[in-house]
């Protein structure tokens, strides 16, 4: 017989009535969400989804130009060497 353990955590209630709220929409309780998520990540041996922030702006439209900019003189061998040290210089490689 499998033993079960009580797992106790600390939510705000806004978090908890929209996640229970949207659980019920696919058919299952906050606990069985939450028993997928962990065994899932033991499956896996990481987390099993990408952790993203609403207001990371790592994913904004101007850092994602910049990187596809920046990305596209890679592939061009239009690249920048930087090297940094006491005085942060910057120096151009061709």
């Amino acid at each position: 017989m499998i033993k079960n353990s009580l797992l106790q955590i600390r939510i705000d209630n806004d978090l908890r009535n929209n996640a229970v709220a949207l659980f019920d929409e696919m058919g299952m309780d906050i606990t069985s969400a939450i028993r997928l998520f962990l065994k899932q990540t033991l499956i896996r041996r990481k987390l099993p989804f990408e952790v993203l922030s609403e207001n990371d702006s790592f994913y904004s439209p101007n850092n994602l130009k910049r990187l596809d900019e920046s990305i596209n003189q890679l592939y061009n061998g239009k690249c920048q060497e930087r090297q940094f040290g006491a005085d942060e210089s910057t120096k151009k490689t061709d």
